[in-house]
């Protein structure tokens, strides 16, 4: 893209959300950086670190949920963590520690069984990989041998 911002840049973003990082840090506008990761969530990446707003983030988190791995700290709220598991369960790997409690863990694996793969193991309690396996019966193979012990007594 030109040094020089125009309309039919703007366009071009919105359709190629990655073309952001042509577009000169001083040119790059929240407007600009909303479009993009509508388009693109990955282009997060591109965003200057002062745009990257909850609604920013929201937008390349619902369009691509590999985008979490670039929000601030600040906004990896548990609501927009699972928005990113329930898009992808291997999400699960890269999340703060603080953000995979019990509760949780609980409700990904009630929405995607498949999930329990990616759970701590402090979490893969007897109630966890029961959801689990009612959700997928395949997730028994995530389970530890213990608990399914307990569960077929």
């Amino acid at each position: 893209m030109r040094h020089c911002v125009t309309g039919k840049d703007i366009a071009t973003v919105r359709k190629w959300g990655w073309r952001i990082g042509e577009v000169p840090f001083e040119h790059r506008t929240p407007g600009y950086c909303l479009a993009a990761v509508q388009e693109l969530g990955r282009s997060l990446v591109y965003v200057p670190h002062k745009y990257r707003t909850k609604e920013i983030c929201l937008a390349a988190v619902e369009q691509d949920s590999v985008a979490i791995y670039v929000v601030p700290a600040e906004f990896q709220t548990p609501e927009l963590c699972m928005t990113a598991v329930r898009r992808n369960r291997s999400n699960l790997i890269g999340l703060p520690p603080e953000v995979k409690t019990l509760p949780f863990c609980l409700e990904v694996v009630q929405h995607n069984g498949w999930a329990l793969e990616y759970i701590p193991i402090k979490h893969r309690t007897p109630e966890v990989c029961l959801a689990a396996i009612s959700q997928n019966p395949n997730a028994v193979r995530f389970s530890p041998y213990s608990i399914l012990e307990l569960m077929s007594m």
